[in-house]
Formats: C-alpha cells, sequence, structure tokens
C-alpha cells in the first residue's frame, strides 16, 4: 500500500495514524500488510534505525529503543 497525504501541514495525517504524535520530524514504519508497527516521533541514531528495520524485515517485534519518542504497536 501506499499512503499519501494532501498537500500542506501534515498533521491531520499523522494524527490519523497516532493520534499522540504530531512531533517533526515523525516516521511510521509498517508491515507488509500495512498495519503499522510503530511510530517514532524523532530523530535516532544509526545504529538504533539499523535494530527497528532488522526487525521489520525480519518480522519480528520492533525493540522500543526509546519509549521517550518510540509507540510500539
Amino acid at each position: 500500500d501506499v499512503y499519501l497525504r494532501a498537500p500542506g501541514p501534515d498533521t491531520k495525517f499523522r494524527r490519523a495514524i497516532d493520534g499522540d504524535y504530531a512531533a517533526d520530524p515523525f516516521t511510521v514504519i509498517f508491515n507488509r500488510e500495512g498495519r503499522a508497527l510503530a511510530t517514532i516521533a524523532d530523530a535516532l541514531p544509526e545504529a538504533d534505525w539499523k535494530k527497528i528495520l532488522a526487525a521489520a524485515v525480519a518480522d519480528e517485534p520492533i525493540p522500543n529503543l526509546n519509549p521517550e519518542v518510540m509507540k510500539v504497536f
């Protein structure tokens, strides 16, 4: 699936995915079926991204490496 938003501010789009977050930057990780696995409301170190994406690709639980800015579903 591809998710598109209308031009302009994307706060409404972000809140539709996860009502708790409207930060910038904002990342949503989806599985192959289009279900949101995690939202991340901040920048993360490269090492954290590698762990998160490796888990997503392997269809394993996403590690919540920073609970202050991450929500894992």
